[in-house]
């Protein structure tokens, strides 16, 4: 019974934890190309 508790908790977190993995990497590489436009346009300037 322990067994098939620890699965079907495995199978709720893991899709929850990838998901926010998923949300993470897609903010990180946002800012990344946020940064890479303001880093641009600042040496367009100069």
């Amino acid at each position: 019974m322990e067994e098939l508790i620890l699965l079907a908790a495995v199978h709720i977190f893991l899709p929850i934890i990838a998901g926010i993995t998923a949300l993470c990497g897609a903010v990180a590489s946002a800012s990344q190309l946020l940064a890479k436009q303001l880093f641009r346009r600042r040496n367009a300037q100069d």
